[in-house]
């Protein structure tokens, strides 16, 4: 790995680190009246790959003397994604998630994790109470919209027609969805995520597909 790759991932885990210190914090202070929500979906992930001709090394582990064609093509894979929300407010979430291959029937697999920032649209984004004394009333919005940016690291694995190879990746971007309430505690998801992903070997295109159920916790 070169050094200005090695200083940049170095960044970004010391990033996702104190995300995680300040989320950790964020959801032991949360008002119980707004509950986080976890996600679990399925679905498919599908990254365009373009290996760096510059990095490829040849069978005798001589970098001057390449003698394989950069590979061009395509991986696919599908994932379990389980993310996890918190709401600061009604409109805006904070979330980390991980996604894993879910089935191994193909050489091709994809792992992630992230971190980003939902906004929602229209109705609030989330369950909530609004309590009084003796009065209770109850938010429960039916269909949700939302978008945001996120930024992660990705770990791929893909079979050339010659051997298989892997990559670490840095990924930039985002994903926008739509959530509807079947009762409080219970809900679909549905997601569409891309994002622009970079490596030591390879530059990389992912585009997610998910469908899954929501669960609301402490509503």
């Amino acid at each position: 790995m070169n050094l200005k790759l090695k200083i940049l991932f170095s960044y970004l885990f010391k990033f996702i680190f104190l995300f995680i210190l300040l989320f950790t914090g964020l959801v032991a202070k949360a008002d119980s009246t707004i509950p986080g929500v976890f996600s679990f979906s399925i679905g498919s992930v599908s990254a365009s790959i373009a290996e760096n001709p510059d990095k490829l090394v040849a069978t005798d582990g001589n970098t001057s003397s390449v003698t394989s064609t950069p590979y061009t093509g395509a991986a696919s894979s599908l994932p379990l994604d389980v993310m996890y929300e918190h709401f600061p407010n009604l409109k805006r979430s904070f979330f980390i998630r991980g996604v894993g291959p879910l089935l191994a029937s193909t050489a091709d697999r994809y792992f992630s994790g992230s971190i980003g920032i939902n906004f929602y649209f229209g109705q609030v984004g989330t369950n909530a109470s609004i309590r009084d004394f003796n009065f209770e009333m109850k938010l429960i919005p039916k269909l949700r919209y939302y978008a945001g940016p996120a930024l992660g690291l990705g770990y791929i694995v893909y079979n050339t027609k010659s051997e298989t190879k892997n990559d670490t990746l840095l990924e930039i971007g985002g994903q926008a969805g739509v959530l509807y309430s079947l009762n409080p505690r219970w809900g679909l998801r549905a997601e569409l995520g891309a994002a622009r992903a970079t490596g030591v070997l390879i530059s990389s295109t992912i585009i997610k597909i998910l469908l899954g159920t929501t669960y609301n916790i402490g509503n």
